[in-house]
């Protein structure tokens, strides 16, 4: 039986190699052309072509030369003759056809070219294509009537083979669009559903759903590529954040008098002796801040350079007056002697913050109470009388609201009123007024953030109106989100993300060179401040809290998106590798033009302040995600 199978197929082979021969000596004999393509020859042989032209179409001959409609030899174009006038090849003159796809697009060009006038002096190439192609075309017909029935099944099968293959790409090309679909549904419904996944009832919901849309499968590859992502930022942050501290307990000291350097070089090296006031109760309260909340932190050397520091200002800051607190000066010599005092309220703002913090971590009760009378005075000045201050109020000086005094005030809502329910009751309508003052800086149907209004909350003329600080917006972003956050006001929630931290993002930040302006005009005229265009540290350090905390509480993955970029611009341009700490003034292109470390303005506060916020909120995302 086996042998008669195999003589079998041994005969269809033999017959198949038979049939391939004749096909070869075929070939080597041209064929006689078609009936088709003999007219098509006799018709394109025509000399007035009067069976493929109009009338008017047809071509005469003048002296020997074959003459066009339009007047012109046969054989001229326009397209050529203009190449020829500029020295360029024309060898492609007698070749109007390009490769085709078909005899019949080829016989249509063919057409088109006659109409031209171009046909009769290139018919041969053209017959010459039409009868290869022809020629080509009954090889294949005949090779497929020669095949055995072996080879027919064969070739069916690869046929049919090539097929499937080709359907299963197509159809893992739309599982994998479909998955990539379902992770997107998957971001959308947690940004939705609940809000906070500590909320058990709400998790609960996102567990159901997920189950309902059959998504189980792909949420632990998500969650994975999520907390890897994270892990990455926080660790990069925590170790930023211990070389930070490391610089400031390193050089700032001032063992024999107390207090803080601030002006210090690249290096440590201190270049300045003076103390300002805004620094020296920023560091204390940024030492009990780091004490209070982060374990590695708690340590002895900490607590004690808060509290020289905290000795520092009682003894030294206020300037001695008749009733009440007095104000605080702004610049102290090294021995604490005033220098200069500003008519403004914010050294007595990070009095208070530095007092109460410092209150809490050593359980000074008198420092609570000079905090909250100290704060009680700042109320006056901005609500009822501001004479305090020492300002005059000049004829042509219109009062204003700067957005700077409202957000520094809930800024001490918020440190004051934490787990003290007696002191969140004082001062809920303060926060309240604080929060309008605020939002009165939203101008031109929500399209800016200015600087300065009137106390009328209405748009200021000159360039003081016009000025824009997106930094200063952000950091009133993350004030109001907190202060929404703790009141579950989602509709305050929404002005402070969509108003205060998308809307300078998209006017301030640089697009040629990233990062972010320090300040901008709303009409888009040149600001006055001669450092407009520069990168400044702290409103990167504003955007990084900003963002990362709108997306800790709404899980808005555009948020994310915002803080990565950020994020990349900051950790690439401001830490310095070399010595620790951050460079604080880069020009518009990033580079940096002030090298030191501490200055009147810098200090030990909105670098660790970012660093320490944000490594809190990692650690809360990834506790979410793992749990």
């Amino acid at each position: 039986m086996q042998q008669e199978l195999w003589l079998r197929a041994k005969s269809q082979v033999i017959a198949s190699l038979k049939a391939v021969c004749a096909m070869r000596a075929a070939a080597s004999h041209p064929l006689p052309p078609p009936p088709y393509n003999n007219e098509l020859k006799n018709a394109l042989s025509s000399s007035d072509g009067s069976s493929l032209k109009p009338t008017h179409l047809r071509t005469r001959v003048t002296n020997g030369t074959l003459i066009n409609s339009h007047g012109f030899p046969q054989g001229f174009n326009r397209d050529n003759a203009d190449k020829q006038n500029t020295g360029e090849s024309s060898k492609d003159l007698n070749n109007p056809v390009k490769a085709s796809r078909s005899h019949q697009e080829l016989h249509k060009e063919l057409l088109m070219a006659h109409r031209k006038g171009l046909a009769v002096c290139c018919k041969p190439e053209l017959q010459m294509v039409l009868e290869r192609r022809k020629k080509e075309q009954t090889q294949r017909e005949e090779c497929e009537q020669c095949r055995s029935p072996l080879e027919q099944v064969l070739l069916q099968r690869q046929q049919k083979q090539q097929e499937v293959m080709r359907e299963q790409e197509q159809e893992e090309k739309i599982r994998h669009e479909v998955q990539l679909l379902e992770f997107i549904r998957l971001f959308v419904l947690l940004c939705k559903v609940g809000g906070k996944w500590s909320d058990v009832g709400s998790r609960e919901r996102i567990e159901q759903e997920i189950r309902r849309n059959e998504l189980l499968v792909h949420f632990p590859r998500t969650v994975t590529k999520m907390a890897a992502l994270l892990k990455q930022y926080r660790e990069r942050i925590r170790t930023e954040l211990d070389r930070v501290v490391d610089f400031w307990l390193k050089y700032s000291h001032d063992e024999e008098y107390g207090g803080f350097f601030t002006c210090i070089g690249k290096d440590g090296k201190i270049y300045d002796e003076l103390k300002y006031v805004w620094l020296q109760g920023r560091q204390v309260w940024m030492y009990c801040r780091l004490y209070r909340t982060m374990p590695r932190f708690h340590q002895p050397e900490i607590l004690q350079a808060a509290k020289s520091g905290g000795e520092f200002l009682q003894k030294y800051a206020r300037v001695q007056a008749s009733d009440g607190p007095g104000k605080c000066a702004f610049c102290l010599t090294r021995d604490g002697r005033a220098v200069k005092v500003q008519r403004t309220i914010f050294s007595e703002c990070f009095y208070v913050m530095a007092m109460d913090e410092l209150s809490r971590v050593t359980g000074d009760k008198e420092m609570q109470s000079d905090a909250e009378r100290m704060m009680d005075q700042l109320v006056h000045w901005v609500r009822v009388d501001s004479s305090g201050l020492g300002r005059p109020q000049l004829p042509g000086d219109s009062p204003i609201n700067s957005m700077a005094v409202p957000m520094m005030l809930l800024c001490l809502v918020d440190q004051l009123t934490e787990g003290r329910a007696e002191l969140a009751e004082k001062y809920r309508d303060l926060g309240d007024w604080c929060v309008s003052q605020i939002l009165q800086h939203v101008q031109r149907d929500g399209k800016v953030i200015l600087e300065n209004v009137s106390l009328e909350g209405k748009e200021l003329p000159g360039c003081q109106g016009r000025l824009q600080n997106p930094g200063h917006a952000l950091e009133a972003g993350w004030f109001l989100l907190q202060y929404a956050n703790a009141r579950d006001d989602a509709e305050l929630q929404n002005v402070a993300v969509q108003k205060f931290m998308e809307v300078p993002f998209l006017t301030g930040w640089d697009k040629e060179h990233g990062g972010l302006f320090y300040f901008l005009d709303a009409d888009g005229h040149c600001p006055t401040q001669l450092e407009w265009k520069m990168k400044l540290w702290w409103p990167h350090c504003e955007a990084l809290i900003s963002y990362l905390m709108a997306y800790d509480h709404l899980r808005d993955p555009a948020m994310l998106e915002r803080f990565k970029q950020v994020y990349d611009y900051t950790f690439t341009h401001f830490p310095d590798g070399e010595h620790g700490e951050w460079f604080g003034y880069l020009s518009q292109q990033g580079n940096v033009v002030l090298d030191f470390k501490g200055g009147p303005f810098k200090g030990f506060f909105h670098v660790p302040r970012c660093l320490y916020m944000c490594e809190k909120m990692l650690d809360h995302l990834l506790t979410t995600l793992e749990s």
